[in-house]
């Protein structure tokens, strides 16, 4: 196969964002996170701090907290928002191998046979240790982030696909991080993907 997309949706705290790294180094080709994917909207004329804040307009727009504000141009430059960093997405698939993170990717290639679809999760109270570890956040802080962010992940995948984010139709692989940890979970997911693409990469000894 010439080209072929991992696509990584992913719980906040389970460390998807370091496995899909992790697994795009294994492979020898780039990944693409929402930072790079909104410097990539610069040339669909959107800022990527625009890009960089959609999750939370999604959770705003979605409670009503705009307040009557979010009128007839404020939804244009926001689906604008949505439609560039798509136009990025498929851009990307078209000529290159990479892994793709979040963005809904797993959906806006749902056409295309060249394409894995993996949903990476861990247990609530690892995932609240593990971000409790990293930032040095007290537990009442960590909870409240971890709820907040996986509510905005799930607004806007809600909002973008019509579906639920943890729904395993569309995903072709749906692994908990606890049980193998960061540099194991790549591992696995770096097997799995040579043998769905047929693709003869040596492993990398560290």
């Amino acid at each position: 196969m010439d080209r072929f997309i991992v696509t990584i949706g992913r719980e906040f705290g389970s460390a998807g964002k370091e496995i899909g790294r992790e697994l795009a180094w294994y492979l020898g080709v780039e990944y693409y996170d929402k930072t790079k994917i909104a410097e990539l909207s610069k040339e669909y004329g959107v800022f990527d701090e625009e890009i960089n804040n959609v999750d939370e307009s999604v959770n705003a727009r979605s409670k009503g907290l705009f307040k009557g504000a979010f009128n007839r141009k404020n939804a244009e430059k926001f689906d604008a928002m949505i439609d560039a960093q798509t136009k990025v997405i498929r851009d990307l698939a078209d000529r290159e191998s990479c892994v793709i993170i979040g963005r809904c990717a797993d959906y806006v290639l749902r056409d295309r046979d060249n394409v894995l679809n993996v949903f990476i999760y861990a247990p609530y109270d690892l995932r609240t240790k593990r971000i409790m570890d990293l930032y040095g956040f007290s537990k009442a802080q960590t909870e409240k982030i971890v709820k907040k962010i996986d509510n905005q992940r799930h607004e806007y995948y809600k909002y973008v696909t019509g579906k639920q984010r943890g729904d395993m139709h569309g995903k072709d692989i749906l692994i908990d991080s606890s049980l193998f940890g960061l540099k194991g979970t790549a591992e696995i997911l770096f097997e799995i993907t040579k043998k769905r693409f047929d693709l003869d990469i040596p492993a990398k000894i560290i």
